[in-house]
Order: C-alpha cells, then structure tokens, then sequence
C-alpha cells in the first residue's frame, strides 16, 4: 500500500434538501453543499438548493450500480477504461458526455437532459464504490471528473447550457446533489461487508477528488465537508461503539488527501451552522470546521483506534494513515 501514500503526499497530486443524520444518532439536519469553490473563502455558506428530481428511473444498488445503470453508456465507458491501459482519457470522456450534449442539441425538455446527466454522475460513483482503493485504477476516476471539468461548454442557441444554473460541463452540475445522496447511504454495522467495502471505496474517491481539485483548479468541485462528515463518524464518537468499517472510511482521508486536510486546518477552513460541528464525544469544542486543535484531535484518535480494531486490513489502513498525518 505504499503507493497509496505517495499519492496522498505526492507533488503530481497539485494535481437538502436532505438530511445528513449520523448512524450514531446525533447528526443534524443539513443542506446539501453547494456546488461551487468553497475553499476561497475561510468563512463558508451554504444555500438552500432548488427541488431537484433525480430521477426515479435510474435506481441505484445501494452505491453499487443497479442493472439498468450497468446497461448505460456512460457505466460501459467507464468499466472499459477502468479495465484497459490504453483507453485514452479524451475518448472516455466524449464517451461520457455524448448521451448529455446529443440530448441537449436534439430535445427541448430539460427533464430528460437530467436524467442523462444524472446517469452520467451515479455511473461515476457506482464506479468508484466499487472498484477497491487498492486498485491503481482508482485515480483514473479523479481523472475523468477533473477531466469533465474542462471540457468546453455545451452550447445552445449561442449561450452555454445550463442545468439547474450551473453551466455544462464547467461546474459540473448536479454532481454534488448526487455525490450528497450517495452519503446519505451509509452502511449500518449490520450490512454485508460488500456494502462495507462500497464506502470505504467512495471514501477513499473522494478524499483523493478533494486533493486533486485543491491543487490543480483551485479546490473544484469541493467535497471537504464530507472529510468532517466521514472522519467525525469514525474518530470522534466513543471508539468502543464504532464500527471498524468507519474508522476504515475516515483512515482513508489521511491516506489519500492528508497534506490537503492539514492545510484546510491550518487555514481554519469553516463551515455554515453546525454542519461541521464535533463528534458527540467532542461536542463541546463549538467547532465549526478544520482547526489545527482538530487535526491534533484526529491523530490521538487514530493512535487510539489502531489498538482496538481486529481487521487486519482496517488496521492496516490506521497505519497507514497515522504514517501520512506524521509526515505532515
């Protein structure tokens, strides 16, 4: 796993309204996050986002991909890149977005170019949940995502096409809706190890997106709340009540994006309300983000979750993780 390592502090990586209530019970009731560069400012806010339907015509496995996904375009795309060494990347993502842009030119009805989209955005997430952290393949899907990002707008009628009032495909619109939905789906201490694993993964994706984005196009698409969200569930509740599958899935942040994270600590990078706020054993902290006292609180954390877990591979990940918070 020391390649894991060197991406996370490797310098080729400068390359709601839905709730979000923790399994432990004591979340709180949060917006989506916006869509939009976050880490500009150290004070952030979080809008109330439009009704958005995902469509109910895409089901999705829990974060593994139903049937009718795996039958897509976009998830075909993907397996095939992610299982070959010679796809190049620009053909992925005309892949990709050929289902959004043909609907686009051809259809006056916005709903079905959501639907396409939506397609478009849970292929990558089911991917990514379910190809391993482990797998060198992995970074290609931070790749597409960045890649998406910089494809040139589509155009209609002169202007560029909009969806939901973000422009297509510069700020990736309504992928954070669908990444939002894909947390709230987290696994319980009773769920099969698949499912386990499935988080774990997504966690580990999107811990190496917030590294990436941060360092080549100034922190977008932003998912560092999810690092608080995720990380807050595994190491700051009572560790004897955790379940090894959330300390695995906050290990992953430090493994992946750890020079990230600590410069968002140093930063005091904050959040909205009590979207950020502490574990309930840190309850009393009042924070409201990444803090230096944080950051300091996770490592004790961590010392003290790798002398309780059993899972060799959760152990192992904790190692990891502690090896990559101390280089930092």
């Amino acid at each position: 796993m020391q390649h894991l390592l060197r991406r996370a502090g490797s310098s080729n990586w400068t390359h709601t309204p839905v709730g979000y209530i923790s399994k432990f019970g004591k979340g709180s009731s949060t917006p989506r996050p916006p869509h939009r560069n976050l880490a500009s400012t150290i004070t952030t806010v979080t809008p109330k986002r439009q009704n958005f339907n995902t469509s109910s015509t895409m089901p999705q496995a829990g974060l593994g991909a139903a049937q009718q996904l795996q039958q897509s375009k976009q998830y075909a795309a993907l397996s095939d890149h992610l299982s070959s060494i010679s796809t190049a990347l620009d053909k992925v993502i005309d892949h990709l977005s050929e289902p959004v842009e043909s609907c686009v030119q051809s259809s006056a009805n916005s709903d079905e170019v959501d639907e396409h989209l939506t397609t478009t955005w849970k292929a990558i997430i089911a991917k990514a949940a379910e190809t391993s952290f482990k797998d060198a393949s992995s970074s290609k899907l931070v790749d597409v995502v960045m890649q998406m990002q910089i494809r040139p707008d589509v155009k209609k009628d002169g202007s560029a096409f909009q969806v939901e009032n973000m422009t297509l495909w510069k700020d990736l619109p309504t992928f954070g809706w669908q990444m939002r939905d894909a947390w709230n789906l987290v696994p319980e201490e009773r769920s099969d190890q698949q499912t386990k694993d499935h988080w774990i993964n997504l966690n580990a994706f999107t811990a190496s997106l917030v590294a990436a984005a941060e360092g080549k196009s100034n922190g977008k698409p932003d998912f560092s709340l999810y690092c608080i969200w995720t990380v807050r569930d595994g190491l700051e509740e009572d560790l004897e009540m955790v379940p090894e599958f959330s300390i695995a899935a906050a290990a992953t942040w430090f493994v992946f994006a750890a020079p990230t994270i600590q410069k968002f600590c140093r930063e005091q990078k904050s959040f909205e309300g009590k979207m950020a706020k502490g574990g309930f054993e840190f309850r009393e902290r009042g924070w409201t983000g990444f803090s230096e006292e944080r950051w300091q609180v996770w490592e004790e954390r961590l010392k003290a979750a790798e002398g309780r877990v059993k899972d060799e591979s959760t152990k192992e990940l904790v190692q990891q993780a502690l090896k990559a918070v101390a280089e930092n």
